[in-house]
């Protein structure tokens, strides 16, 4: 049914290292982008520059351009979806350039993460997320029951048999990566983004930012948008608002939703993130199957 399928990361990547990715005349491209965005929410281009409160959304916002960007250069080189996947916040960006919302609306729901950063500092909250490389996610579920941290952290994705990202507050994710390390992961790597995205834990924070996905005008999308948490084709504006406001409350399965494309005859995935984020993290089921990258352009 399917052959071409776009990949959507969401935050985790350093901006600086997505702009050097990019060809010269796509990063004046990605300059002009977001010269307008961050003038629209008078944010300073140089993340050094932001206040504490606003580096993790400009950062956001800086990765969710340059996913733009690439999916951009992709099409200008007759490289057409057929169906796509976003990965945590990546849903805003396929949700964007598979016109189901305009990309103005995508910055606003990005920007909108400054809300819940600003709620977690007042009321003292310490939230991070981590990735484990090298144990799959049974494994991983075993190191958090027997740290005690299971009503603290929780794995917020699975995205391969080999990695998995964790989730909760911060000590308790400080506690279970060094408990994976002991217990022979080959690495364990706290994010240090002071953010817990895919728990519930982090619910009573992101009531502005829930209002908002949930009144946003959504569209049917141009193409089909797998869902992380059923992992079926959404094709509808309505499919698309609910996976929004379960998007940061809910653990996802990134392994399950390449599967499921691959059943529906994908075999050519199309990575836009522009260092090739989406591709070092997945692990595709079929030998046919191939994940591409900008890089590959």
């Amino acid at each position: 049914m399917y052959n071409k399928a776009f990949l959507f990361n969401g935050i985790c990547s350093k901006p600086e290292k997505l702009r050097q990715s990019l060809s010269p005349a796509d990063r004046d491209k990605y300059d002009i982008y977001v010269e307008e965005v961050f003038k629209r929410y008078g944010l300073n281009t140089s993340l050094i520059d932001n206040k504490k409160t606003d580096r993790l959304v400009a950062g956001a916002l800086m990765s969710t351009i340059a996913d733009r960007v690439v999916y951009e250069a992709f099409r200008e080189k007759g490289i057409v979806p057929q169906i796509g996947c976003g990965y945590s916040s990546g849903l805003v960006g396929a949700c964007a350039c598979f016109s189901s919302i305009s990309y103005d609306v995508s910055y606003d729901i990005i920007f909108c993460n400054r809300n819940t950063v600003l709620a977690l500092e007042q009321n003292d909250k310490h939230f991070d997320m981590g990735v484990i490389i090298g144990m799959d996610g049974n494994d991983i579920s075993e190191i958090i029951q027997s740290t005690g941290e299971s009503e603290n952290v929780v794995i917020g994705s699975v995205n391969s048999r080999i990695c998995s990202m964790i989730t909760g507050r911060e000590p308790s994710v400080a506690r279970v990566l060094e408990a994976a390390t002991n217990e022979g992961a080959l690495k364990a790597i706290k994010m240090n983004v002071g953010m817990a995205y895919h728990t519930p834990l982090i619910e009573p924070y992101a009531s502005a930012y829930q209002k908002l996905v949930s009144e946003v005008d959504y569209k049917d999308p141009e193409y089909p948008i797998v869902s992380v948490f059923t992992n079926e084709p959404m094709m509808t504006a309505e499919e698309i608002r609910e996976e929004q406001i379960k998007d940061i409350i809910t653990p996802m399965r990134w392994d399950l939703s390449i599967a499921k494309m691959e059943e529906l005859g994908v075999t050519e995935f199309y990575d836009t993130s522009a260092d090739g984020a989406i591709k070092k993290f997945s692990r595709l089921k079929k030998r046919s199957s191939k994940i591409y990258t900008y890089a590959d352009l």
